[in-house]
Parts: structure tokens; C-alpha cells; sequence
């Protein structure tokens, strides 16, 4: 009889879809198709990419024993990391619509009769009764419906945990930048206190010459307001050394002290990285591979809105026993049951389904949009990183050029000046030419370092994942 009925349930439903529409079971979106070159801007080079971490090109240990330490301290990755356990949870959850839900009850009861009719206290019996019942609750996705729901969700996991792999290289990233920020910062605090103490001998020297009438009073005058022009870019650039730190502690999870120790010289960067070609981009970067997840989560979400137009089918059942004995609740000979089976087709619900397929519809608009925006703006931050890469190069070449030469002619001046072949002007103005360009020297090879480590990001490389982050330490 069970079978019977199920058969002709069956058969309704498949009579029922005939009469739809095809297109409520198909999903056809694709993500916009981009004009891609074969190559990039700045580089001819059709090698694979390098996908080995970025701090291999610097080699520097206290860098690395950083990172590793900060990774697992910032609050930051940490929200997103949980953000990506609760669209996990959430995908867990859509998940169970799939199986059978069964739950039970048990309720025991006890009834009083009085032995005269009444409402006497102290008279009549008690009677006992006990009851449990098992409930199965069962709805079959013959169309799929609740796949595409379960499918869609494990797409949104999908996407946070590439948005969590995005965030861990970021930050690494970030922690990779600030890190060569603060070595300038250390490097040129150094430099300012070599200035400072530069300008003092020079002050001793014509101190000494202006008492014995070899200097005038404006070289004693102008190599004093030099001095404490150079103290107060010392006092400057102490400030920015410990803001710097401070701003590193922040990141690594530490209370800023600005006491963190950090390396003494920037790393030289030499050689190129193999870029492989512009169209692999797309499934590297993990923002773009997020936003394709997302689109493709919406697809799905279309597609369930579509079948909501189809009838549901339900199994529902129960099994139960009812006794005035304890001992035979469990007693499957006297268990009761029963079996029935629902279908459910909307027929008017004032355009609310219609709504929700357009409302879906439009969502898979939007993700086909913010995945081409998404690609375009990665393939931008390739390109300007690249060509920045290969100017700051040239840059380096050039203020190396002059940090040398500004330095001799420093020393040229100041052997000149005591032995009386040029003036003060001509030292002071050497003297600062050199500090300037020395300085420009430092944050040109910071500004290398740091964009070295943009172009590996925006490449979709350059540190290496913890497994062990992905995974809830919970579960």
C-alpha cells in the first residue's frame, strides 16, 4: 500500500515537470570574458611563475622568524579566519535539509480516579500511561533544489576561505612592508646621528680656527644654525623610528614599546621574477578565484528560486507505542506506525517567487560584475607593480651614482674649506647634497623592497599557508 501510494507520487511529480519550463533546472551564467594580452606590458618572459615565498629574495632571518611569529598573533586574520568557520557551519547546516529529520518524544503521564465519583483526596487509583513516539520528516530534492542550496553555500565556503588565504598574504605582505619601512627608518635615524656628530666636529674645528682668526664669525654662526638644523631632523627621525616599530609590535600582536629588534641594512634584490603568462593570473589570485566562487554560488541561488515554481514532496512518517507498563515501552509488538507522503505546488503567492528569481538573478549581475572588475583591477596591480620594478631599478642605479659622488665631493669640500681653497657656503651645501642624497639612496631601496613585495602579491604568490589556519582547532 506504502509503495503504491509512493509510486503514484512519484508519478505526479513527473507528469508535473513535464509541464515546466526547462530553463528553471539550468544554470548558463559565465563570468565576463576579458580582452587578456599573451604577455605582460613590461616583460616579454612567457617562463612559469615562481611561486616560492617572497622572503627567499631577501634572506633575512629576523624578517622571517617575524612573519612566522605574527601570523598567529593578529586579531585581524583572526575575525576573517572565524568569519570562514561560520560560512563553513552555515554550509553544514544547508547540508543537513538533504538527510532525514527524525526526532522523538517521550511522555509519561499519571491519572487519578476516585473510587466514589467525586473529588475525594484520600480515595480512588492511579493509573500510569507512557508514550514515545519517533517522527521522520523527509523531503525529497527531486529536482535539486536543495542541492543548488547546499551547492551555492559550499561555494561561499569556497570564497572565505579564499578571502582568508587573500587576508594571510596581505598581511604578510603588510608585515614584509612595514618591516622595510622601519629598517629605513633605522637606517636613516642612523644616518641623522652621523650628521649630527659630523656637523659637532666641524663645529670644534672652527671654533678653534675662530679664536686663532682663521674663521670668521659667519662660518662659526652659519655651522651652528647647521647643527641644530640637523638635530631637529634627528629628533624627527627618531620619532618616525619608533612609530615604525610601534606600528610592526601592532601587527605581530605586541603592546607597542617600539622595542622590537629589526635588522640593520636592507635587503639587495637580485634577480627577476619569472612571470609566467597574464591569462594564469585568474587562477592564482585568490581574490579573483573568491569572486568566481561567489558568482558561482549565485547561479546556484538562481537556479533554486526558479524551482521553488515546482511542487515539494514530502515523506513524513511515525512509530510509536503507547503502554501502561514501563517495561513495554520498548516492546516492538505493540509499536504503532504510520506513513504518508505530501506534495505541495504554489500556485499564487501575489509574484513573491517571481520576485526572488529576478532578486537572484539581478545578485548573479552584480557577481559577473565584481569578478570582471575584480580581474581587471589584479592584471592593473600586476602591470604598475611591474613597470614600477623595473624603474625602481633604473632609480637605484642612478641614486647610488649619487650618493657616491655627493659623498667624495663632502670629503673634497671639507679638506678644501681647512685648508682654506673654498668658503663655509660651499662646505655646508656639500654637506647637505650628500645627507639628501644619501637618504634618497635608503628609501629607494626601501621603495624596491616594498614593491618587490606588491608585485609577488599581485602575482597571487609570495608566502607560504598554514594548513593548520584553514582548519577549526575545534572541530
Amino acid at each position: 500500500m506504502v509503495y503504491a501510494s509512493l509510486r503514484m507520487v512519484l508519478l505526479l511529480a513527473i507528469l508535473i515537470n513535464l509541464t515546466a519550463c526547462s530553463s528553471l533546472l539550468k544554470i548558463d551564467s559565465q563570468p565576463e570574458v576579458l580582452d587578456i594580452p599573451s604577455q605582460w606590458e613590461d616583460s616579454v618572459d612567457e617562463v612559469p611563475l615562481d611561486v616560492r615565498p617572497w622572503t627567499e629574495d631577501f634572506n633575512d632571518p629576523l624578517l622571517n622568524a617575524f612573519i612566522d611569529e605574527s601570523i598567529n598573533k593578529n586579531y585581524d586574520l583572526e575575525a576573517i579566519r572565524s568569519a570562514m568557520f561560520m560560512s563553513h557551519a552555515n554550509a553544514r547546516i544547508n547540508g543537513a535539509d538533504q538527510l532525514p529529520q527524525i526526532g522523538a518524544n517521550f511522555n509519561p503521564s499519571r491519572n487519578k480516579r476516585n473510587s466514589s465519583g467525586g473529588f475525594g483526596v484520600n480515595s480512588g487509583s492511579y493509573t500510569d500511561t507512557w508514550r514515545i513516539n519517533i517522527n521522520i520528516n523527509w523531503e525529497f530534492d527531486l529536482w535539486g533544489k536543495i542541492a543548488n542550496r547546499v551547492e551555492a553555500s559550499t561555494l561561499d565556503y569556497e570564497a572565505s576561505q579564499e578571502d582568508f588565504k587573500a587576508a594571510y598574504l596581505s598581511l604578510a605582505g603588510n608585515l614584509g612592508r612595514s618591516w622595510a619601512g622601519a629598517v629605513a627608518a633605522k637606517i636613516l635615524y642612523q644616518l641623522n646621528v652621523d650628521t649630527v656628530n659630523n656637523y659637532k666636529n666641524n663645529l670644534d674645528i672652527i671654533e678653534q680656527g675662530y679664536t686663532q682668526g682663521i674663521y670668521t664669525a659667519l662660518d662659526l654662526r652659519l655651522m651652528r644654525s647647521s647643527l641644530a638644523q640637523a638635530q631637529n631632523q634627528l629628533y624627527a627621525q627618531e620619532v618616525v623610528k619608533n612609530n615604525t616599530v610601534r606600528t610592526l609590535e601592532v601587527l605581530s600582536g605586541r603592546y607597542p614599546k617600539a622595542e622590537l629588534p629589526i635588522s640593520n641594512q636592507l635587503p639587495e634584490i637580485m634577480h627577476d621574477i619569472p612571470l609566467g603568462i597574464p591569462a594564469t593570473l585568474l587562477e592564482r589570485r585568490h581574490d579573483v578565484i573568491a569572486a568566481r566562487r561567489r558568482l558561482s554560488a549565485a547561479d546556484h541561488r538562481v537556479a533554486e528560486a526558479k524551482k521553488a515554481f515546482l511542487p515539494n514532496i514530502s515523506l513524513t512518517g511515525s512509530v510509536g507505542n503507547q503502554t501502561r507498563e514501563l517495561s513495554d515501552i520498548l516492546n516492538f509488538n505493540f509499536f504503532v506506525w504510520n506513513i504518508a507522503s505530501n506534495v505541495v505546488q504554489p500556485i499564487f503567492q501575489g509574484g513573491r517567487l517571481w520576485a526572488q528569481v529576478d532578486q537572484s538573478e539581478a545578485i548573479v549581475s552584480q557577481a559577473q560584475a565584481q569578478y570582471a572588475q575584480t580581474a581587471l583591477i589584479a592584471f592593473q596591480e600586476v602591470e604598475s607593480f611591474l613597470n614600477a620594478d623595473k624603474q625602481l631599478k633604473k632609480q637605484l642605479e642612478t641614486a647610488q651614482i649619487s650618493a657616491h659622488e655627493g659623498l667624495e665631493a663632502e670629503l673634497l669640500a671639507q679638506e678644501q674649506y681647512q685648508s682654506g681653497l673654498t668658503d663655509i657656503v660651499t662646505l655646508l651645501e656639500s654637506q647637505r647634497r650628500s645627507f639628501e642624497n644619501q637618504s634618497a639612496l635608503i628609501r629607494t631601496r626601501m621603495e624596491r623592497v616594498q614593491n618587490r613585495i606588491n608585485l609577488h602579491l599581485a602575482l597571487g604568490g609570495g608566502y607560504a599557508h598554514s594548513k593548520q589556519l584553514l582548519t577549526n582547532d575545534e572541530n
